[in-house]
């Protein structure tokens, strides 16, 4: 139902962040990993600041096994709340996991 909405709201007004945005979000939720990445793309680049997105477009491309993706994402999200202890350990981790596959 609410993945519905999303998708109505989309196709009514293409440049709301916030229908990008729930449609990315519910298909997140629901494990549709490769078709939640574009909405929350779309939403990312509508609303570059908004600090949720990020970290949803980060986990969604990290579900993805797509981490260099995720890093730059996951870097704007945290110079957006650099005080954040969880997200900079998070990012910690991702870097040296990234650092581990070289």
């Amino acid at each position: 139902r609410v993945l519905f909405r999303s998708q109505q709201a989309v196709k009514l007004d293409p440049e709301s962040f916030e229908a990008w945005n729930s449609l990315g979000l519910s298909l997140f939720r629901l494990r549709r990993y490769p078709e939640a990445l574009p909405p929350l793309r779309k939403a990312a680049s509508l609303n570059p600041q908004f600090l949720d997105t990020l970290t949803l477009l980060a986990s969604t491309l990290h579900a993805l096994g797509d981490d260099a993706g995720a890093l730059p994402v996951l870097e704007r999200a945290h110079n957006l709340n650099p005080d954040d202890a969880k997200m900079t350990a998070v990012l910690e981790q991702l870097r040296a996991t990234l650092k581990g596959k070289r």
